[in-house]
Protein backbone atom coordinates (compact mmCIF):
# COMPACT_ATOMS: atom_id res chain seq x y z
CA UNK A 1 0.00 0.00 0.00
CA UNK A 2 1.44 3.38 -0.97
CA UNK A 3 1.46 5.92 1.92
CA UNK A 4 2.52 9.55 1.67
CA UNK A 5 2.31 12.56 3.96
CA UNK A 6 1.59 15.86 2.22
CA UNK A 7 0.55 19.31 3.47
CA UNK A 8 -2.89 20.78 2.97
CA UNK A 9 -1.79 22.02 -0.42
CA UNK A 10 -3.44 18.72 -1.52
CA UNK A 11 -6.65 20.72 -1.13
CA UNK A 12 -5.21 23.77 -2.88
CA UNK A 13 -7.54 23.52 -5.83
CA UNK A 14 -10.46 24.63 -3.72
CA UNK A 15 -8.64 26.73 -1.07
CA UNK A 16 -7.29 29.14 -3.64
CA UNK A 17 -10.25 29.00 -5.97
CA UNK A 18 -13.09 29.31 -3.42
CA UNK A 19 -15.76 31.81 -4.44
CA UNK A 20 -18.57 32.92 -2.15
CA UNK A 21 -20.88 33.24 -5.13
CA UNK A 22 -20.97 29.45 -5.36
CA UNK A 23 -22.91 29.37 -2.10
CA UNK A 24 -25.33 32.25 -2.60
CA UNK A 25 -28.10 29.76 -3.32
CA UNK A 26 -27.94 28.43 0.23
CA UNK A 27 -26.77 31.56 2.03
CA UNK A 28 -30.27 32.87 2.60
CA UNK A 29 -31.46 29.74 4.37
CA UNK A 30 -28.35 29.62 6.55
CA UNK A 31 -28.15 33.34 7.39
CA UNK A 32 -30.16 32.91 10.57
CA UNK A 33 -27.36 31.80 12.87
CA UNK A 34 -28.28 29.02 15.25
CA UNK A 35 -28.71 29.97 18.89
CA UNK A 36 -26.67 26.94 20.07
CA UNK A 37 -23.21 26.27 18.59
CA UNK A 38 -23.03 23.60 15.93
CA UNK A 39 -20.15 21.16 16.11
CA UNK A 40 -18.41 20.26 12.85
CA UNK A 41 -16.23 17.24 13.48
CA UNK A 42 -13.87 15.95 10.81
CA UNK A 43 -12.65 12.37 10.44
CA UNK A 44 -9.05 11.42 11.13
CA UNK A 45 -9.39 8.55 8.62
CA UNK A 46 -11.46 8.98 5.45
CA UNK A 47 -12.26 5.95 3.28
CA UNK A 48 -13.96 6.39 -0.06
CA UNK A 49 -14.72 4.30 -3.12
CA UNK A 50 -15.24 7.35 -5.37
CA UNK A 51 -12.64 8.88 -7.66
CA UNK A 52 -13.14 12.42 -6.32
CA UNK A 53 -13.20 13.52 -2.68
CA UNK A 54 -15.67 16.14 -1.47
CA UNK A 55 -15.73 18.21 1.68
CA UNK A 56 -18.70 16.12 2.78
CA UNK A 57 -16.48 13.00 2.84
CA UNK A 58 -14.47 14.57 5.69
CA UNK A 59 -17.45 14.95 8.02
CA UNK A 60 -17.54 12.66 11.04
CA UNK A 61 -20.99 13.84 12.15
CA UNK A 62 -23.02 14.77 9.04
CA UNK A 63 -26.27 14.09 10.91
CA UNK A 64 -25.54 17.06 13.21
CA UNK A 65 -25.00 19.54 10.38
CA UNK A 66 -27.88 21.55 8.86
CA UNK A 67 -29.11 20.10 5.51
CA UNK A 68 -28.30 23.27 3.58
CA UNK A 69 -24.69 22.99 4.72
CA UNK A 70 -24.60 19.35 3.68
CA UNK A 71 -25.61 20.23 0.14
CA UNK A 72 -22.86 22.82 0.00
CA UNK A 73 -20.23 20.45 1.38
CA UNK A 74 -21.23 17.76 -1.13
CA UNK A 75 -20.75 20.23 -3.98
CA UNK A 76 -17.14 21.09 -3.09
CA UNK A 77 -14.64 18.78 -4.78
CA UNK A 78 -11.33 18.55 -2.96
CA UNK A 79 -9.52 16.72 -5.73
CA UNK A 80 -8.86 13.16 -6.87
CA UNK A 81 -8.93 10.36 -4.34
CA UNK A 82 -5.75 8.31 -3.83
CA UNK A 83 -5.19 5.53 -6.29
CA UNK A 84 -7.05 2.28 -5.65
CA UNK A 85 -5.70 0.47 -2.60
CA UNK A 86 -3.41 3.34 -1.51
CA UNK A 87 -3.64 6.18 1.02
CA UNK A 88 -2.38 9.74 1.58
CA UNK A 89 -1.91 11.70 4.79
CA UNK A 90 -2.61 15.46 4.81
CA UNK A 91 -1.90 18.09 7.46
CA UNK A 92 -4.89 20.19 8.41
CA UNK A 93 -3.35 23.41 9.76
CA UNK A 94 -5.09 25.53 7.09
CA UNK A 95 -8.39 23.68 7.09
CA UNK A 96 -9.91 25.50 10.09
CA UNK A 97 -9.57 29.00 8.59
CA UNK A 98 -10.91 27.75 5.28
CA UNK A 99 -14.03 26.25 6.89
CA UNK A 100 -14.73 29.47 8.81
CA UNK A 101 -14.40 31.44 5.55
CA UNK A 102 -16.76 29.02 3.86
CA UNK A 103 -19.37 29.26 6.63
CA UNK A 104 -19.10 33.06 6.68
CA UNK A 105 -20.01 33.03 2.97
CA UNK A 106 -23.18 31.21 4.01
CA UNK A 107 -24.01 33.93 6.52
CA UNK A 108 -22.97 31.88 9.55
CA UNK A 109 -21.49 33.68 12.58
CA UNK A 110 -18.14 32.21 13.69
CA UNK A 111 -19.22 31.96 17.32
CA UNK A 112 -22.12 29.68 16.34
CA UNK A 113 -19.80 26.89 15.16
CA UNK A 114 -17.30 24.70 17.01
CA UNK A 115 -14.73 22.97 14.83
CA UNK A 116 -13.15 19.63 15.76
CA UNK A 117 -10.29 18.99 13.34
CA UNK A 118 -7.54 16.38 13.76
CA UNK A 119 -3.94 17.42 13.10
CA UNK A 120 -3.72 14.95 10.21
CA UNK A 121 -6.25 13.20 8.01
CA UNK A 122 -5.53 9.87 6.36
CA UNK A 123 -7.25 9.51 2.98
CA UNK A 124 -7.81 5.95 1.74
CA UNK A 125 -9.27 4.60 -1.49
CA UNK A 126 -11.26 1.45 -0.89
CA UNK A 127 -10.22 -1.51 -3.01
CA UNK A 128 -11.86 -4.79 -3.85
CA UNK A 129 -9.60 -7.72 -4.75
CA UNK A 130 -10.55 -9.85 -7.73
CA UNK A 131 -10.50 -13.41 -6.53
CA UNK A 132 -8.14 -15.49 -8.66
CA UNK A 133 -10.46 -18.48 -8.54
CA UNK A 134 -13.37 -16.37 -9.80
CA UNK A 135 -11.29 -15.09 -12.75
CA UNK A 136 -10.24 -18.65 -13.62
CA UNK A 137 -13.88 -19.79 -13.42
CA UNK A 138 -14.91 -16.95 -15.77
CA UNK A 139 -12.21 -18.05 -18.21
CA UNK A 140 -13.29 -21.70 -18.14
CA UNK A 141 -16.96 -20.81 -18.54
CA UNK A 142 -16.26 -18.59 -21.57
CA UNK A 143 -14.16 -21.29 -23.25
CA UNK A 144 -16.81 -23.96 -22.67
CA UNK A 145 -19.56 -21.69 -24.03
CA UNK A 146 -17.70 -20.58 -27.17
CA UNK A 147 -15.34 -23.40 -28.17
CA UNK A 148 -16.52 -25.71 -31.00
CA UNK A 149 -15.50 -28.78 -29.02
CA UNK A 150 -17.58 -31.01 -26.80
CA UNK A 151 -16.82 -30.14 -23.18
CA UNK A 152 -15.96 -33.78 -22.48
CA UNK A 153 -13.16 -33.52 -25.06
CA UNK A 154 -11.53 -30.39 -23.62
CA UNK A 155 -8.95 -29.90 -20.91
CA UNK A 156 -8.33 -26.30 -19.74
CA UNK A 157 -5.14 -25.78 -17.77
CA UNK A 158 -2.20 -23.44 -17.00
CA UNK A 159 -4.35 -20.30 -16.66
CA UNK A 160 -2.23 -17.15 -16.27
CA UNK A 161 -3.59 -13.71 -15.25
CA UNK A 162 -1.73 -10.57 -16.37
CA UNK A 163 -2.58 -7.23 -14.76
CA UNK A 164 -3.69 -5.78 -11.44
CA UNK A 165 -6.43 -7.81 -9.82
CA UNK A 166 -7.73 -4.94 -7.64
CA UNK A 167 -10.39 -2.33 -8.34
CA UNK A 168 -12.50 0.26 -6.53
CA UNK A 169 -15.18 -0.99 -4.19
CA UNK A 170 -18.69 -1.20 -5.68
CA UNK A 171 -21.00 -3.28 -7.85
CA UNK A 172 -18.77 -5.28 -10.21
CA UNK A 173 -19.78 -6.52 -13.67
CA UNK A 174 -17.64 -7.82 -16.53
CA UNK A 175 -17.34 -8.39 -20.27
CA UNK A 176 -15.03 -10.88 -21.99
CA UNK A 177 -13.51 -10.60 -25.47
CA UNK A 178 -11.61 -13.15 -27.55
CA UNK A 179 -9.38 -12.25 -30.52
CA UNK A 180 -10.93 -12.61 -33.96
CA UNK A 181 -10.73 -16.09 -35.44
CA UNK A 182 -9.79 -17.67 -32.12
CA UNK A 183 -9.21 -21.39 -32.67
CA UNK A 184 -9.92 -22.42 -29.06
CA UNK A 185 -7.05 -24.87 -29.06
CA UNK A 186 -3.50 -24.42 -27.75
CA UNK A 187 -2.81 -21.15 -25.89
CA UNK A 188 -6.01 -19.09 -25.97
CA UNK A 189 -5.86 -15.45 -24.72
CA UNK A 190 -8.94 -13.57 -23.53
CA UNK A 191 -9.39 -9.97 -22.37
CA UNK A 192 -11.65 -9.40 -19.37
CA UNK A 193 -13.06 -5.92 -18.82
CA UNK A 194 -14.37 -5.17 -15.31
CA UNK A 195 -16.84 -2.42 -14.50
CA UNK A 196 -17.64 -0.88 -11.12
CA UNK A 197 -21.08 0.73 -10.91
CA UNK A 198 -21.21 0.74 -14.71
CA UNK A 199 -17.79 2.38 -15.28
CA UNK A 200 -14.88 0.38 -16.71
CA UNK A 201 -12.02 0.40 -14.24
CA UNK A 202 -9.82 -2.58 -15.06
CA UNK A 203 -8.90 -4.84 -17.98
CA UNK A 204 -7.04 -8.10 -17.47
CA UNK A 205 -5.42 -10.40 -20.00
CA UNK A 206 -6.08 -14.03 -19.12
CA UNK A 207 -4.60 -16.92 -21.08
CA UNK A 208 -4.82 -20.67 -20.69
CA UNK A 209 -3.88 -23.80 -22.58
CA UNK A 210 -6.70 -25.73 -24.24
CA UNK A 211 -6.13 -29.40 -25.02
CA UNK A 212 -8.69 -31.25 -27.12
CA UNK A 213 -8.65 -35.05 -27.02
CA UNK A 214 -10.75 -36.81 -29.67
CA UNK A 215 -11.27 -40.40 -30.73
CA UNK A 216 -10.61 -40.53 -34.45
CA UNK A 217 -9.89 -43.12 -37.11
CA UNK A 218 -6.28 -44.02 -37.93
CA UNK A 219 -4.96 -45.96 -40.93
CA UNK A 220 -3.80 -49.43 -39.85
CA UNK A 221 -1.49 -49.79 -42.87
CA UNK A 222 0.11 -47.76 -45.61
CA UNK A 223 -2.60 -46.74 -48.04
CA UNK A 224 -1.96 -46.00 -51.67
CA UNK A 225 -3.78 -43.33 -53.55
CA UNK A 226 -7.20 -44.46 -54.86
CA UNK A 227 -7.48 -47.21 -52.23
CA UNK A 228 -11.16 -47.76 -51.45
CA UNK A 229 -11.39 -48.04 -47.69
CA UNK A 230 -12.97 -50.89 -45.78
CA UNK A 231 -13.24 -51.56 -42.02
CA UNK A 232 -9.95 -53.48 -42.12
CA UNK A 233 -8.06 -50.33 -43.16
CA UNK A 234 -8.87 -48.26 -40.06
CA UNK A 235 -8.88 -48.32 -36.26
CA UNK A 236 -10.16 -45.94 -33.56
CA UNK A 237 -7.54 -44.20 -31.43
CA UNK A 238 -7.43 -41.16 -29.17
CA UNK A 239 -5.33 -38.13 -30.11
CA UNK A 240 -4.73 -34.54 -29.03
CA UNK A 241 -6.04 -32.09 -31.63
CA UNK A 242 -3.59 -29.25 -32.24
CA UNK A 243 -5.08 -27.65 -35.37
CA UNK A 244 -8.81 -26.90 -35.44
CA UNK A 245 -8.69 -26.42 -39.21
CA UNK A 246 -8.08 -30.14 -39.70
CA UNK A 247 -11.24 -32.23 -39.69
CA UNK A 248 -10.69 -35.85 -38.75
CA UNK A 249 -12.88 -38.86 -39.48
CA UNK A 250 -14.70 -39.92 -36.33
CA UNK A 251 -17.21 -42.49 -37.71
CA UNK A 252 -16.80 -45.62 -39.80
CA UNK A 253 -19.44 -44.39 -42.23
CA UNK A 254 -17.20 -41.37 -42.87
CA UNK A 255 -14.56 -43.59 -44.45
CA UNK A 256 -15.85 -47.02 -45.53
CA UNK A 257 -16.49 -46.99 -49.28
CA UNK A 258 -14.46 -43.83 -49.77
CA UNK A 259 -11.18 -43.75 -51.64
CA UNK A 260 -8.08 -41.89 -50.49
CA UNK A 261 -6.91 -39.12 -52.81
CA UNK A 262 -3.32 -39.16 -51.53
CA UNK A 263 -1.00 -41.73 -49.90
CA UNK A 264 -1.52 -42.21 -46.16
CA UNK A 265 1.08 -43.68 -43.78
CA UNK A 266 0.26 -46.46 -41.34
CA UNK A 267 -1.07 -45.09 -38.00
CA UNK A 268 -1.66 -41.65 -39.44
CA UNK A 269 -4.99 -40.08 -38.43
CA UNK A 270 -7.40 -39.88 -41.34
CA UNK A 271 -8.40 -36.36 -42.27
CA UNK A 272 -11.57 -35.86 -44.26
CA UNK A 273 -9.45 -33.92 -46.76
CA UNK A 274 -7.64 -37.20 -47.55
CA UNK A 275 -10.87 -38.85 -48.71
CA UNK A 276 -12.90 -38.51 -51.86
CA UNK A 277 -16.63 -38.97 -52.02
CA UNK A 278 -17.67 -42.65 -52.18
CA UNK A 279 -17.59 -44.06 -55.70
CA UNK A 280 -20.98 -44.53 -57.32
CA UNK A 281 -19.71 -45.92 -60.59
CA UNK A 282 -16.62 -47.96 -61.41
CA UNK A 283 -14.85 -48.58 -64.73
CA UNK A 284 -16.76 -50.97 -67.02
CA UNK A 285 -20.06 -50.63 -65.19
CA UNK A 286 -23.23 -50.45 -67.34
CA UNK A 287 -25.06 -47.12 -66.95
CA UNK A 288 -28.05 -45.34 -68.40
CA UNK A 289 -27.21 -42.13 -70.25
CA UNK A 290 -29.90 -39.46 -69.89
CA UNK A 291 -30.21 -36.45 -72.20
CA UNK A 292 -32.88 -33.88 -71.41
CA UNK A 293 -33.63 -30.48 -72.92
CA UNK A 294 -36.94 -28.89 -72.01
CA UNK A 295 -39.68 -31.47 -72.54
CA UNK A 296 -37.38 -33.63 -74.67
CA UNK A 297 -35.87 -36.57 -72.79
CA UNK A 298 -33.74 -39.30 -74.38
CA UNK A 299 -31.97 -42.30 -72.85
CA UNK A 300 -29.34 -44.74 -74.06
CA UNK A 301 -27.31 -47.63 -72.76
CA UNK A 302 -23.74 -46.83 -71.90
CA UNK A 303 -20.61 -48.15 -70.23
CA UNK A 304 -18.41 -46.27 -67.79
CA UNK A 305 -14.76 -45.77 -68.71
CA UNK A 306 -13.83 -44.15 -65.35
CA UNK A 307 -14.52 -44.38 -61.65
CA UNK A 308 -16.78 -41.62 -60.41
CA UNK A 309 -18.51 -40.28 -57.31
CA UNK A 310 -21.81 -38.43 -57.31
CA UNK A 311 -21.37 -35.15 -59.16
CA UNK A 312 -18.15 -36.18 -60.92
CA UNK A 313 -17.68 -35.93 -64.69
CA UNK A 314 -16.57 -39.23 -66.24
CA UNK A 315 -16.11 -40.72 -69.71
CA UNK A 316 -18.97 -42.92 -70.92
CA UNK A 317 -19.29 -44.95 -74.15
CA UNK A 318 -22.66 -45.01 -75.90
CA UNK A 319 -23.09 -48.73 -76.58
CA UNK A 320 -25.17 -48.16 -79.73
CA UNK A 321 -22.96 -45.55 -81.40
CA UNK A 322 -19.66 -46.45 -79.70
CA UNK A 323 -19.15 -42.74 -79.22
CA UNK A 324 -17.40 -41.60 -76.04
CA UNK A 325 -18.94 -38.63 -74.24
CA UNK A 326 -18.44 -36.74 -70.97
CA UNK A 327 -21.32 -37.28 -68.54
CA UNK A 328 -22.05 -36.34 -64.95
CA UNK A 329 -22.70 -39.05 -62.33
CA UNK A 330 -26.21 -38.91 -60.87
CA UNK A 331 -26.28 -42.19 -58.92
CA UNK A 332 -25.02 -45.78 -59.07
CA UNK A 333 -26.69 -46.45 -62.46
CA UNK A 334 -27.31 -43.09 -64.11
CA UNK A 335 -25.30 -40.37 -65.80
CA UNK A 336 -26.57 -37.27 -67.50
CA UNK A 337 -25.50 -35.19 -70.49
CA UNK A 338 -25.76 -31.42 -70.35
CA UNK A 339 -27.32 -29.80 -73.41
Amino acid sequence: MKVSAIPLVFFGMFLGGFQAAAFQETAGSASNSPTMPFVIELRSVVETSRETLTLYDLLENPQAVPPEWIRTFQGIALGPSPSVGSEKTVRTNQLGPYLMKLLASLGVQPESVDLSIPERIVLRRKAAALNTEIIEDLYRAYIRDHAPWDTSEMEIRDIVISGLATMPDGHVTHEIEAPQHTSFVGVVPLTMHFFVDGQRVRSLRVAGKILVRRTVLFATQNLRRDTVLGPEHVEFREMVVSDPERIYATRLEDVVGHRVVRPVRAWQPLEMAFLDKPLCITTGKPVTIIYQEGSLKLSARGESKDNGAQGDWIRVVNVASQKTVKARVVDEATVTLTP
